[in-house]
């Protein structure tokens, strides 16, 4: 007779079986333009070797694509100094940039606050409370640092 980790066991199994044979696997994208097909072949070994848990295959794998992925860069930026045209790095250094949208703060009651007194409104809870001064703490005393012997 099963216990109830077991028949959870067999559910957790069916479900990702299911999963596999239904959802499509998401096809390897190169996402920088020096990516060859070699390089893409390697990540699809690798990612096998991943699912196989086969770790020592996996890291050889990793060096290789490494390895494979520096000379495309290398192929890649040889062929743009050969044309002369330098504009393919110049679009993918802006493209790859992150533009960051700089929002404006707001207070408590959602209004924005001006550029100027960004500063005070971020000081104030944190003078509220944290840096009060709190009754029976007298903290540390400064008074023997400035005094009249020096």
């Amino acid at each position: 007779m099963k216990n109830m980790n077991e028949y959870l066991l067999d559910i957790n199994c069916s479900l990702c079986e299911s999963i596999q044979n239904i959802i499509p696997k998401k096809a390897i994208q190169k996402r920088k333009p020096w990516i060859s097909s070699a390089s893409l072949a390697l990540i699809a070994e690798r990612n096998m070797y991943r699912e196989l848990n086969d770790l020592a295959q996996e890291k050889l794998m990793s060096k290789k694509i490494k390895k494979q992925i520096s000379k495309d860069r290398q192929r890649w930026l040889d062929d743009i100094l050969e044309d002369g045209n330098c504009k393919a790095i110049k679009d993918f250094k802006h493209s790859s940039k992150k533009k960051q949208l700089q929002a404006n703060l707001k207070d408590a009651a959602g209004i924005e606050i001006e550029a100027g007194n960004q500063a005070e409104e971020m000081a104030a809870p944190l003078e509220r409370n944290q840096w009060y001064k709190r009754e029976g703490c007298e903290g540390f005393r400064r008074s023997f640092l400035f005094t009249e012997d020096l």
